[in-house]
């Protein structure tokens, strides 16, 4: 869906012909009002918080603003978020993903998944930090080096980095050739493992507010809801090697004994990342200006549509620890009117 350009009627022709050669997302009407733009938003996987914020970002802007529209969209990874932007210029002005910060430095990079550099995503506003590990319904599984000889979910395919991160932790924990690997989406992956059709799949759980509480994602709870899950880690060094291998990727997150259910006896020890809005620098700075307005002024409301969305405040929306540069110019002139520092959490 492209952006609705509608003309400004406002009587005098001449001015009406001047409005018309501004800018996009510059024409103004009497009022000082920008003209109607749509924008579409790229979450994650139905079942993901990620999906969830982008339906909750795009109802909440066509709820209070009145020429700013939005449509959410499911996306079957971050991955994929990135490469609308990265392989179709045409969308960069009208495209709002949830991204993360180590995909703009590979691209930057032209690592893979990508081919060429790209240097055009900017930030805006950070949504929550996701944390992601193993889990499963055998309690003798305890961490990944007890994967041998199992069947084990690691993501579908189209989720490239996640892939290749879980694979080289399984390579420096000696167990990648004696696991059978599926190529499930984490709802999948949480249904087969409940139907006892895979050993282990990938749980995840978004900190809501530091140090320790969480929320697990919506697909999550639903299986804890039912069976009895356990909690398999990670190994630190095996972390470690992957970040060596593929560049700095996901940091090492703990997650306290408790923090997401009375079966985590011990730390679970995973990846974590914080994630969040990011759009191309093409995308006008009054529209990132009014999407971060919206967020601002109704940043309690996010929780109503997902616990792991509490994260989103006033105080951690600028919390992506960059320098002012790789901000939105939209986004940093509403966090210094704001007198918001863009820090990290």
């Amino acid at each position: 869906m492209k952006k609705i350009k509608r003309a400004v009627v406002l009587g005098v022709i001449g001015l009406t012909l001047m409005l018309a050669a501004l800018p996009l997302g510059a024409a103004c009407a009497e009022s000082g009002e920008p003209s109607e733009y749509e924008i579409e938003i790229y979450g994650g996987k139905a079942g993901m918080s990620t999906y969830v914020a982008a339906i909750a970002l795009a109802e909440l802007i066509n709820e209070n603003s009145t020429w700013l529209k939005a449509t959410a969209i499911e996306s079957p990874s971050v991955t994929v978020n990135f490469q609308l932007l990265y392989s179709e210029p045409e969308r960069r002005d009208d495209t709002l993903i949830i991204s993360m910060v180590q995909f703009a430095e590979l691209a930057r990079e032209g690592k893979e998944p990508f081919t060429e550099r790209y240097d055009g995503l900017r930030f805006i506003a950070a949504v929550g930090y996701n944390a992601m590990g193993f889990i499963t319904l055998d309690s003798n599984i305890r961490t990944v080096a007890d994967f041998e000889g199992k069947t084990v979910s690691i993501g579908d395919k189209a989720s490239v980095t996640r892939v290749e991160m879980l694979q080289t932790i399984m390579e420096s924990a000696g167990v990648l050739d004696e696991v059978d690997l599926q190529y499930l989406g984490l709802q999948s992956g949480a249904n087969a493992l409940r139907d006892g059709l895979i050993d282990a799949t990938l749980g995840s759980a978004s900190l809501v507010s530091p140090p320790d509480n969480y929320a697990v994602s919506p697909y999550l709870s639903e299986l804890m809801s039912t069976k009895t899950v356990y909690f398999v880690s990670m190994d630190s060094e095996d972390i470690t090697y992957m970040n060596e291998v593929l560049g700095p990727l996901e940091t090492e997150h703990i997650i306290p004994a408790g923090s997401v259910g009375d079966s985590q006896t011990e730390p679970w020890i995973g990846i974590g990342k914080v994630m969040g809005w990011a759009a191309d620098v093409e995308m006008p700075d009054d529209v990132v200006y009014e999407i971060c307005r919206i967020i601002y002024e109704h940043a309690d409301e996010f929780q109503e549509y997902s616990p792991s969305l509490a994260f989103v405040s006033q105080e951690t929306m600028p919390k992506w620890g960059v320098p002012d540069e790789d901000m939105h110019p939209g986004a940093l002139e509403f966090y210094e009117e704001k007198g918001l520092e863009i820090t990290s959490f």
